[in-house]
C-alpha cells in the first residue's frame, strides 16, 4: 500500500500525459481509493487536494479479513467536510478523518 497527495486536478487533467498515467494506474488495477479533500488544508497552498491510495494486491486476504477488491476503486468526496478556522486555513477534524478511515476499512473488509 502506498499513498500520496496531489492537486484535485490530478483526477481529471490531461496535461503532460497525466491522463495516460491515470489510465495506466486504473488498467493495472493499482488504485484502491481516492479521497477528494477541501481546499485550504495547508499553509503552503490553498488549492484542494486529493489523496491517492495504491495497492498492488487487492485480492482477498482471509488472515487480515480483507475481501476481494480487484477491479474496484473507492472514491470519497470529502470536499465539504472541513471547517474554516480563519480566512486561509481549513480544519479537517479528527471525527471527519475517522469517518473517511472507517469508510475505507468497510470497503476493504468482509462485512
Amino acid at each position: 500500500m502506498a499513498g500520496f497527495v496531489l492537486a484535485n486536478g490530478s483526477m481529471s487533467s490531461n496535461q503532460s500525459g497525466e491522463g495516460d498515467i491515470r489510465r495506466a494506474l486504473i488498467e493495472a488495477d493499482l488504485v484502491d481509493c481516492m479521497v477528494a479533500l477541501p481546499g485550504q488544508l495547508f499553509y503552503s497552498t490553498q488549492i484542494p487536494v486529493c489523496l491517492w491510495f495504491l495497492a498492488k494486491n487487492k485480492a482477498a486476504e482471509a488472515k487480515r479479513g480483507f475481501r476481494d477488491r480487484r477491479k474496484q476503486t473507492l472514491f470519497i468526496d470529502a470536499r465539504k467536510l472541513g471547517a474554516l478556522i480563519d480566512r486561509i486555513l481549513c480544519n479537517f477534524v479528527k471525527r471527519i478523518s475517522r469517518i473517511i478511515t472507517n469508510n475505507i476499512l468497510l470497503t476493504q473488509c468482509h462485512h
